[in-house]
């Protein structure tokens, strides 16, 4: 590292200019980074339950629709001419808008009712024009009352709301779409005083998320630089000091973001932490080399600034790299995850930890180089020899209390771990689009309202397969399929379902003269035959095609949940899919839950394996690096205990107050264990290396803390505020993650302060010191 270091000193200028072309580059990138919001697209490539989803999406137009919700409180709700010519004016105004599927617009407008005549069976539509008098009007509200597929989903059942539901290409971007509609909404809620427009669905929420997530990196990034350039003042009080770490942050947040936009990666909602991240902890790396730069020159002013910029370098290179490692290690074992946005947060993390490392070795010591050497000017006008004595009395009583009652810290320690257990079993999981956006938004209030006037805005699927064309035609199965219906819809977050049964029956029903005893499906396979055929005749065939395949080999019954919250739709599955075997098991169908409820699910199950993963990747990748540091298996088990403790307290913690477990807070424990082991670290260095110089018991004790003690404290009170930044966070996961991390880093400042010094204690000085007569000194970097 000497000859490498001769090379960065001896050409500053070069190693600057190659340091900012590089982060130009990075730079330049950065535009190219999209946002990806869909759930489906956080799953990898080759889930086979991700490609059975866009199979049936493509047969049967799955997927999410955009709902708008016209509202009027009148005598009459809807039923009156006003209402309804705003119905019938948002339809066309949607047919207009880019991307929609015009055909498959549904509202009072376009949609056709299925009535018996004397010649037979005719389907016509609900409205041929706007109804103006009593009448017609309420003509219209017998119609709608009188057809369960419509009645309660399409019109409320107390008549104050309609819907109006469209869907949209799944390629159109998703804030554009969010635009148009939220634009045509806000001009009519200006021509209709009288009621309330509201506008949700899978869409629209995607593309507010989306703006969210843009919005949380314009916010944040300003607050992240203010926070740095103060933490910065603080800590190393000089416009060196500030100025030379801020460049390496700035450069390792430009780095990760601008990897991101070469390789294609998206940008997904958690991604918005990683500049706080990255602001956390590269500002310690360069903290230390210009503190022990300082030192240097305090201590001989007058020797040449190369050989001193040498010397802090030589000095602090390992403990650089090595405390970068094993941070890289934490945010590394995120790769393991099951779901995408982890793994991105992960490997774009680590790599702008590499570079804030890589910074603060070549551009740190370059710009010392050219920096003249003046004056120290304080930045804030205290006295710092006298911080310095206060604080080395308070780690000095820290050091002796922790000595003489280790009995005590142990105690303390074993109920802590205890009551983290207990509280572990209390930790729940919450994901879904929702979950991740804020509840005062006017998406998510309008999205709540639809839940509770309708049938729930979030949808799965059934799919039913046969073996050969037109056997969906059975009697029995279709039976089957209405018992099912029946049974779901008993389900408090089950509002509706659709299948080709309700078309049935309707059928059925009106042939029959409207008796609700014939409100069944046909008794043969024939006189179903027979009943489609009349519909052909009457009506559009392409109404079935979210129902049924052209060959009627293949089903859809569409299921409307009011929550797309992961628990609930796993309460949902649970509740169901013992009936579903019941019902299904002996007839030869396959039966497959799909849709966008069911990715959900996959996202869930994934949070739950990946988080448990990436903690043991990560615990085991810290020892492995400690153990082979330190030469010695015993104290890389003693590194990683304080660290485990605090991972469990973490747990017990969320368990207890109710911090759900989420996408965007599964890897506080990894960030914890990559940033944690750093004090462990500098801890055991200092304190086998007081034993090799001859201090024993307390006294080793004692010195460990007033110097490595001491620069811990600061670590540990600068990443923590640093974290404390994602308050602002539109993001819920994002706040929650900001307060996890920063409950961590005080755990894992408290264990290597504490438990860890006690276990030490314990250690004969052989075991500490191993084959090596002296440990490296960790406590200046």
């Amino acid at each position: 590292m000497k000859r490498f270091f001769k090379l960065v000193i001896g050409y500053p200028r070069s190693t600057l200019a190659i340091f900012f072309l590089l982060t130009l580059f990075f730079l330049s990138q950065i535009p190219r980074i999209r946002v990806e919001t869909d759930l489906k697209n956080w799953l990898p490539d080759g889930n086979p339950e991700v490609e059975y989803y866009e199979r049936m999406r493509e047969l049967f137009g799955l997927g999410g629709q955009v709902v708008i919700c016209v509202e009027h409180e009148g005598p009459n709700g809807v039923f009156n001419p006003a209402t309804l010519e705003l119905v019938t004016r948002l339809t066309d105004e949607l047919k207009e808008l880019d991307g929609v599927i015009e055909e498959d617009i549904v509202s009072l407008a376009t949609q056709d009712n299925i009535i018996g005549t004397a010649e037979g069976l005719e389907v016509t539509p609900f409205m041929s024009a706007v109804p103006q008098t009593r009448e017609e009007l309420e003509a219209l509200r017998n119609a709608i009352h009188s057809n369960d597929m419509y009645y309660g989903t399409l019109v409320s059942r107390d008549d104050t709301g309609t819907l109006i539901l469209a869907k949209f290409d799944d390629k159109l971007d998703k804030v554009q779409l969010y635009h148009q509609v939220r634009d045509l909404v806000e001009r009519e809620r200006n021509l209709y005083p009288d009621g309330h427009i509201y506008y949700a669905g899978r869409p629209v929420l995607e593309g507010v998320l989306n703006e969210e997530v843009v919005g949380d990196m314009k916010v944040m990034l300003p607050i992240v630089i203010v926070a740095v350039l103060v933490l910065l003042a603080i800590t190393l009080r000089t416009l060196r000091g500030v100025f030379l770490p801020f460049i390496t942050v700035v450069a390792s947040v430009i780095w990760a973001l601008g990897l991101m936009g070469l390789t294609g990666s998206p940008l997904y909602s958690m991604s918005t932490t990683v500049p706080v991240v990255l602001t956390a902890v590269g500002c310690a790396y360069g903290i230390h080399i210009i503190s022990r730069y300082h030192q240097a020159l305090e201590n001989d002013a007058n020797r040449p600034r190369r050989e001193i910029v040498m010397e802090t370098m030589m000095e602090l290179w390992a403990p650089v790299l090595m405390t970068a490692l094993t941070t890289i290690v934490g945010f590394l074992s995120m790769v393991v995850s099951r779901s995408l946005p982890p793994r991105s947060v992960g490997v774009f993390t680590a790599f702008g930890v590499t570079g804030a490392a890589l910074a603060s070795l070549t551009a740190i010591p370059a710009g010392l180089v050219l920096m003249k050497r003046a004056r120290q000017a304080p930045l804030f006008l205290f006295r710092r020899k006298s911080d310095t004595r206060v604080l080395d009395r308070i780690f000095g009583w820290w050091g002796r209390t922790v000595y003489h009652q280790r009995k005590y810290v142990f105690g303390a320690t074993a109920l802590i771990v205890v009551g983290a257990a207990i509280g572990t079993n209390m930790v729940h999981i919450r994901e879904g689009m929702t979950a991740n956006m804020r509840p005062d938004s006017e998406a998510i209030r309008a999205n709540t309202f639809l839940n509770e006037k309708f049938s729930g805005t979030t949808t799965f699927d059934i799919i039913i397969e046969g073996r050969e064309p037109d056997t969906i035609k059975s009697p029995e199965l279709l039976r089957r399929v209405d018992t099912l219906q029946a049974y779901a819809e008993q389900h408090p977050l089950i509002g509706n379902s659709t299948s080709i049964s309700e078309y049935l029956k309707r059928m059925n029903k009106v042939m029959n003269e409207d008796k609700e005893s014939f409100n069944r499906v046909p008794d043969t396979q024939e006189l179903i035959a027979q009943y489609l055929l009349l519909y052909s005749l009457s009506g559009d065939p392409d109404d079935f095609d979210d129902v049924v395949d052209y060959e009627y080999q293949k089903a859809n019954i569409r299921i409307d949940m009011k929550s797309d919250l992961g628990e609930d739709i796993g309460a949902v599955f649970s509740y169901l899919q013992p009936r579903i075997g019941e019902l299904m098991g002996d007839l030869p169908f396959t039966t497959t839950l799909s849709g966008s409820a069911k990715m959900t699910m996959l996202i869930v199950n994934s949070v739950i394996l990946s988080q448990l993963e990436s903690f043991v990747v990560a615990i085991v990748a810290v020892f492995i690096i400690t153990a082979a540091m330190f030469r010695s298996v015993r104290i890389g088990l003693i590194t990683i205990a304080p660290i485990s403790v605090a991972s469990l307290i973490n747990f017990g913690a969320m368990g207890v107050t109710g911090l759900p477990l989420q996408i965007g807070t599964t890897f506080s424990a990894c960030v914890g264990i990559g940033i944690g082991i750093d004090y462990t670290i500098h801890f055991v260095a200092k304190y086998r290396l007081m034993i090799a110089r001859g201090y024993k018991g307390a006294d080793a004790t004692v010195a460990t803390m007033r110097t490595s003690g001491r620069a811990i404290f600061f670590n540990a009170v600068v990443v923590a505020f640093g974290f404390l930044v994602l308050f602002w966070s539109n993001s819920p996961p994002n706040r929650n993650l900001g307060i996890l991390v920063s409950l961590n880093m005080a755990t894992s400042f408290l264990g290597a302060m504490s438990l860890l010094p006690c276990v030490l204690n314990y250690m004969k000085p052989e075991w500490l010191l191993g084959r090596r007569a002296e440990a490296p000194d960790h406590s200046s970097d």
